[in-house]
């Protein structure tokens, strides 16, 4: 792979922008390639402002982005999918009630989004230019919320807890899209918009709290202990269960539902530098588990860290699940002056080590060493692919009010 990238980016006042450059070269063998990116890409925006002297707030963005996409033999491309898009989205938002039991904000936005190409009625991009446009209407709710406070054990650290109940509700609306269809999808899926379409969700969120107890040198702080979470999302259009990005199962190709999955989220920090988390989703219309995630992170005061995440997904009874772990930590040594990190990525259904990494440096006050070791073992998804695995050494040096100095053509290493 080969990645130029750059970008420059400002702010003044309430405006912002940016450009940034992107190129990827991806080669799959000695003469294929795949080169993608954006090239460039230029976006603005307008920081939300008051209007009028009333609860009322607006904003705009805006984006030009070139977007090349290529299939290429020899240097020469075979499949040219690339296109240009500028997209223009203001928005307006009205808080409507901000009582502490009781949160309500309204939305509305307009979305204009013109692509250079286009897809014909077989799905096949053309160069026939297209304009998208649509609003999107939207009302987010939070409570009635319910509260109950106590006092702890006078031998306890902690002081009080809190207990909260908070329902959510969210209304969404997308307004028709006559040629959603026509609409060209590179690496960005959400240019794919279901139009016509309104989601209802609904949940409830379970907070447990605690104020620590006030001791010398020691400032009381609350925080947040442990919180439950479920929510569902149900569909006037079926066609929106494939399409929403607040679930990790909801893909294309899966079976069509009027409901989503029924989320559930846990999240447990009994200290400052210690926390677990997870997420679930299961189908309710007969699917069953979707998904399945779990991650752990723990820090100590002298620097060192460890962190461990695992996921499980399988979004139909026909198909494999997929199970994989990923995991690193951090130890570090003489002050902060040393450090080693080790990472580890393993796909468990396939029963693969995908990557190791292991990254040792050293500081002093003027300069710094460091060496990195990377293993690598890829999937052999066809016949094509011409690494199976791939072990690389990289060595690189610090000077102070310079920066890091390393290989500029990449790791030292090779296939095997």
């Amino acid at each position: 792979m080969r990645v130029m990238t750059g970008g420059l980016s400002g702010n003044w006042g309430p405006y912002s922008t940016t450009f940034a450059y992107e190129q990827n070269t991806v080669f799959n063998d000695e003469r294929n390639s795949l080169v993608y990116g954006s090239t460039p890409r230029v976006s603005a925006g307008i920081a939300p402002q008051r209007l009028f002297g009333q609860s009322l707030y607006a904003s705009m963005n805006g984006e030009f982005a070139n977007l090349p996409y290529s299939s290429n033999l020899d240097g020469v491309p075979v499949l040219d999918r690339g296109m240009t898009r500028f997209e223009l989205a203001p928005l307006v938002r009205a808080p409507v009630s901000r009582w502490t039991f009781l949160t309500l904000n309204t939305s509305a936005g307009y979305r204009l989004t013109q692509f250079s190409e286009s897809l014909n009625a077989r799905g096949v991009q053309v160069p026939v230019p297209l304009t998208r446009s649509y609003w999107d209407l939207r009302a987010d709710a939070i409570g009635p919320v319910f509260t109950k406070i106590w006092d702890a054990a006078p031998t306890s650290a902690t002081e009080r807890y809190k207990h909260v109940i908070e329902p959510t509700f969210s209304f969404q609306q997308i307004t028709p899209i006559d040629n959603y269809r026509s609409v060209p999808i590179l690496t960005n899926s959400t240019d794919f918009i279901v139009g016509g379409i309104t989601r209802f969700t609904y949940g409830l969120t379970n907070r447990l709290l605690l104020r620590s107890r006030p001791r010398e040198g020691v400032v009381a702080a609350a925080r947040e202990l442990l919180s439950v979470g479920v929510q569902q999302t149900y569909y006037t259009d079926k066609l929106g269960s494939q399409y929403d990005p607040t679930y990790a199962s909801s893909v294309q190709g899966r079976k069509l539902v009027d409901l989503s999955p029924v989320a559930l989220t846990v999240r447990y920090a009994p200290t400052l530098a210690t926390s677990l988390s997870g997420r679930s989703e299961y189908d309710v219309s007969g699917g069953g588990l979707q998904s399945l995630s779990a991650t752990g992170s723990a820090a100590t005061i002298g620097g060192h860290s460890v962190s461990a995440s695992l996921s499980r997904r399988r979004l139909s009874q026909q198909s494999p699940a997929e199970t994989y772990l990923s995991a690193s930590t951090n130890l570090r040594f003489l002050e902060g002056r040393a450090s080693t990190n080790y990472s580890l990525s393993w796909d468990i259904s396939r029963g693969t080590v995908v990557s190791q990494s292991v990254h040792t440096t050293y500081y002093a006050q003027c300069c710094g060493f460091g060496v990195e070791f990377q293993n690598y073992n890829y999937p052999r998804v066809s016949s094509s692919f011409p690494i199976p695995a791939d072990r690389r050494i990289n060595f690189s040096f610090t000077l102070a009010g310079l920066g890091t100095f390393s290989n500029f053509f990449g790791a030292f290493g090779g296939a095997r």
